[in-house]
């Protein structure tokens, strides 16, 4: 399907919708015919992504500036401050329906856009922003992040279709997180605390991908080792695809039973892992190795070369820090910042005491993510820090210092963690940080 292909089809549904109800036979064809081409175009080239340029159209790589039924498309986005979105090869044809059904009523809004569709079922269609997004932009980071996500979601998709991943976008995925960690390290360190609980494992894989390459540089690897270290982590929980769905979403503990399931999980990522083209022993060994623990005492037995257990244990270190920051349904989330105390605690049986030195040291006492009050009694969210001093931190203040809820949040710059009086609980005040990043 051509972009060009996509916007005509696209266009006469949303024409369409303005004149007959949803269900009548002329949209039902429409609809039909535009999932049968998005379909088969994001099976088989990965998402498809529309968003505005310079109050342009952009559809994937193609520019529209001057088409017709690109107009009305440019105007919904705008209207409704969308920068813009990208289709998954897991969407419905129920589910476009209803995309389209909320998206020509202008029931989606740019900053609710992702819980909105969350909250009708839609898990197939995420927010781009890429308006005025530059190398130096402040959205740069986030940028970054939903291509890596996307990236690892695609590579998910193929697998559960039987299909063989190629490496190469992976391996480009984790060179721009490279330099964007080099670009603006704590701003892309906070977008950790998104935590996709639909797409759970590609949302984790990433995010534990960010952390571990966060003590890779702290620790000086070269870029070569880090992407390794970086391809190795995206991949680590792919196994988890191999393993019973209702294993994996159970609210609670597991039993002997399953837990032996889900134990295969390594091995299970590994294997396919050696059926994609160019994979490095190097990311074989995080794949099969990152619960096998700093001690060894963790799972599968599985000797490791003495020149890939470095990234493996980094992996490790940063798996935990991201499973302890994630809400579960018998645990609440950690705080970044008691995470940090508890992976020292952690450190020299399960985890390897070095890193968790490294990560500790690069984050700071009050790391980023963390809900603070400052010493005038304002409450505010820590989400960025200074490469040179991380005691010096950019403060999103959220609540005002009488306690209430600031109906346009402000950001404002602290010195010293001096200016801090302490860490807050955001499930106490019903603050989710990740909306406010």
């Amino acid at each position: 399907m051509s972009a060009t292909a996509f916007l005509l089809d696209f266009n006469a549904l949303l024409s369409s919708l303005r004149l007959y109800p949803a269900e009548h036979p002329l949209n039902l064809k429409l609809l039909d015919r535009l999932w049968q081409q998005l379909h088969r175009q994001t099976n088989e080239q990965g998402p498809l992504r529309l968003a505005l340029h310079d109050g342009a159209l952009l559809i994937d790589d193609e520019l529209f500036s001057d088409h017709p039924a690109a107009k009305a498309l440019v105007n919904l986005l705008q209207t409704n401050h969308i920068d813009g979105f990208e289709i998954r090869a897991s969407l419905t044809p129920d589910q476009l329906c209803h995309f389209i059904t909320l998206f020509t009523s202008n029931q989606l809004q740019g900053d609710q856009f992702d819980q909105q569709l969350a909250a009708a079922a839609i898990h197939a269609i995420h927010s781009l922003e890429l308006t005025g997004a530059s190398e130096d932009g402040h959205n740069a980071p986030r940028t970054t992040y939903q291509k890596a996500l996307s990236c690892v979601s695609h590579l998910g998709e193929q697998i559960l279709q039987g299909g063989v991943p190629r490496s190469g976008p992976l391996r480009q995925a984790v060179d721009s997180m490279a330099q964007e960690l080099i670009r603006a390290p704590y701003a892309f360190f906070a977008l950790t605390l998104i935590k996709d609980f639909d797409d759970y494992t590609y949302s984790h894989s990433v995010n534990v991908a960010v952390v571990a390459m966060t003590i890779g540089q702290a620790c000086g690897l070269s870029a070569d080792r880090l992407q390794q270290l970086g391809v190795g982590c995206l991949m680590h929980d792919l196994g988890k695809l191999k393993i019973d769905s209702r294993i994996l979403r159970k609210p609670g503990p597991l039993s002997i039973e399953e837990y032996a399931q889900m134990q295969r999980h390594p091995l299970l990522g590994a294997d396919i892992a050696q059926a994609m083209d160019d994979i490095d022993p190097a990311v074989l060994a995080i794949i099969q190795g990152h619960h096998l623990h700093y001690d060894r005492n963790g799972y599968p037995k599985v000797a490791l070369a003495a020149d890939h257990a470095p990234l493996v244990d980094i992996c490790t270190v940063a798996d935990v820090y991201d499973a302890l920051t994630t809400l579960r349904a018998y645990r609440r989330p950690s705080s970044p910042r008691q995470a940090l105390q508890l992976l020292q605690q952690l450190a020299g049986s399960q985890l390897h005491p070095q890193y968790v030195a490294a990560l500790v040291q690069t984050l700071g006492d009050f790391p980023v993510g963390t809900l603070v009050r400052l010493v005038n009694n304002e409450i505010g969210l820590i989400i960025d820090q200074d490469r040179l001093d991380n005691q010096r931190a950019l403060v999103r203040i959220l609540r005002n210092d009488e306690g209430q809820l600031l109906t346009t949040s402000y950001d404002r710059q602290i010195d010293s963690s001096e200016d801090l009086a302490g860490e807050v609980d955001p499930l106490r005040l019903g603050i989710r940080p990740a909306d406010w990043l």
